[in-house]
């Protein structure tokens, strides 16, 4: 007589626990630091805003908790400084017309040409000087992952605007013919460039979170996005966005 084993059953699941998060700051203790924050700050013609920046973070997250335990910033407002000295510099010359137009605009173009590996970097800085438990968060998008989807989402807008003052160029003309066409090309792209990207935005918007949260984890257990843009134009446009979408 054959003999079998007896049948196992397989393991019940785990229950889920949930944790909801609690803010334990209150309006008083913020009141403090953001006076000091803000006395100290125009007393150093903002050079101290690094500092305030690390304080105000530190308060905020410390005093959030997550299953009885609290996160933690541990930025060096040094390095903080730097980048601000920086991006001040860049934005500066995009406005010296006083040193000539081709200065400000080539400033112009260089910080558009920057601000993708600058975001990528603040991105990064930020995550990697959060923890929770002792342990950092972090930000794994590459520079070129970065800078392709930046041009993508602002490359369209980015050429409707050159088109736009290449035609306003054009229609400078003497010619009233040649001044008619070029204002009423201009107009439809400055329609465009006021409609489309209010459009667009919701989507370029859902892309770009998508982007942050995929390439984002804790420690070593990556972020994984449960929403599509679709689902961050819906919230952006409401009830009457379907019929846009």
């Amino acid at each position: 007589m054959d003999t079998y084993p007896p049948a196992t059953s397989e393991p019940a699941p785990s229950p889920v626990t949930t944790h909801h998060f609690r803010f334990t700051g209150t309006g008083s203790e913020y009141f403090r630091i953001w006076s000091v924050n803000l006395l100290l700050t125009l007393l150093t013609l903002g050079l101290y805003s690094p500092w305030a920046k690390v304080r105000r973070e530190k308060f905020f997250h410390q005093q959030l908790i997550l299953a009885d335990a609290s996160f933690d910033y541990h930025a060096n407002p040094w390095t903080i400084l730097r980048g601000r000295v920086i991006a001040f510099i860049l934005l500066v010359l995009t406005q010296t017309e006083w040193l000539g137009g081709g200065i400000a605009i080539a400033a112009t173009a260089l910080l558009y040409v920057l601000l993708p590996w600058m975001l990528r970097n603040s991105l990064r800085f930020r995550l990697a000087n959060t923890s929770y438990r002792g342990i950092r968060f972090g930000f794994d998008g590459t520079t070129g992952q970065t800078y392709q989807l930046f041009f993508a989402l602002t490359g369209p807008a980015l050429i409707l605007f050159a088109c736009a003052f290449g035609l306003a160029s054009w229609a400078g003309g003497d010619e009233d013919s040649v001044q008619s066409i070029g204002e009423s090309l201009g107009l439809a792209l400055a329609i465009g460039l006021g409609v489309i990207p209010f459009i667009l935005m919701p989507y370029a918007h859902g892309l770009w979170r998508r982007f942050l949260t995929n390439h984002s984890r804790f420690g070593d257990l990556p972020f994984a996005a449960n929403f599509s843009a679709k689902q961050t134009a819906m919230v952006y446009f409401g009830g009457g966005g379907r019929i846009v979408i």
